[in-house]
């Protein structure tokens, strides 16, 4: 566990710009963490990956520009 990450587990986090690389990264490493994650993106294909790569995460297509 990172210092970034300390202090994340039992916690529920929403990532957003999860289809991005460092979103991705974030969302993994907190899920690593012990955090309940739902990740966002706009990519269905991109979402698909990563819960394929991170396992109990959860993912959910969105896109939130205006």
């Amino acid at each position: 566990m990172s210092e970034q990450t300390a202090g994340a587990a039992g916690r529920r986090v929403v990532v957003a710009g999860a289809t991005s690389e460092s979103g991705a990264a974030v969302a993994a490493a907190l899920v690593g963490a012990g955090a309940s994650v739902v990740a966002l993106g706009s990519n269905p294909t991109q979402l698909d990956e990563l819960a394929a790569r991170v396992p109990g995460i959860s993912t959910a297509v969105c896109d939130l520009t205006d």
